[in-house]
């Protein structure tokens, strides 16, 4: 049974989505983690597999999102993973001005590791900036634009994508009139604007041969019925 129309939600609006979630309820180790695995977000950051793998790792052992501690907040945490570059303790346990060194950086690391530095400044910026911000159509539609500019790589060849963000910059136009737009409200404007529309085929349901269960949306008035291309036996 093949659905030649089945759409699946855009990579764009799905990190999109995801990104002002962070913002909004702020960031968790789960969710930081997420971002990372998506390839347009790794793109943007030039990250392959291994360079992923290892900010995972800075991320878990860190760990700089786990709430709860107060005095141990995302710059406490990234100036500990710094001092490791600079820092090769001479005993155990050593700290400097109150905050234990990292140990587990490779020398080969420096890009990578500035790189990491500007994502988590970054996000937590944004955090700041826009948690609680109320701002006019005008304002937000800067946001985004600075937030996707920031964090989402769109490959000039992939067409549906940027169909996607186009068209999410023509609905964000519609609301420059209004005045007073929390984040809240902003989200579910992009949500249900970008929702319907189809950004690619669901692979899943429009290659090779598919079993799916069928559902009926009205009474199908016949004892016998017969699915022409599936086989005999049916």
């Amino acid at each position: 049974i093949i659905d030649s129309n089945a759409s699946r939600q855009s990579k764009v609006e799905k990190l999109l989505i995801l990104l002002i979630d962070l913002i909004e309820t702020g960031l968790s180790q789960s969710s930081i983690v997420e971002l990372f695995s998506f390839l347009y977000f790794q793109k943007k950051f030039s990250l392959d597999e291994s360079d992923v793998s290892q900010c995972i790792q800075w991320i878990n052992d860190l760990q700089i999102f786990i709430k709860g501690n107060e005095n141990y907040n995302h710059n406490t945490g990234l100036m500990r993973l710094n001092l490791g570059k600079v820092i090769s303790p001479i005993v155990d346990h050593l700290d400097y001005a109150g905050i234990m060194t990292y140990e587990k950086i490779a020398s080969s690391d420096d890009v990578l590791l500035s790189t990491f530095n500007i994502i988590i400044d970054k996000l937590y910026d944004y955090t700041k900036r826009i948690k609680t911000l109320s701002a006019s159509g005008e304002e937000w539609y800067k946001i985004i634009y600075a937030l996707i500019t920031d964090f989402i790589y769109i490959p000039e060849d992939d067409i549906e994508e940027q169909f996607i963000m186009n068209h999410l910059f023509v609905m964000l136009r519609k609301i420059f009139h209004l005045k007073e737009i929390s984040i809240v409200f902003l989200k579910k404007f992009i949500f249900d604007n970008l929702k319907g529309l189809s950004a690619a085929k669901n692979s899943h349901l429009v290659t090779g041969v598919n079993v799916s269960a069928l559902i009926p949306r009205r009474q199908i008035p016949f004892k016998i019925r017969i699915f022409i291309g599936i086989s005999s036996f049916y």
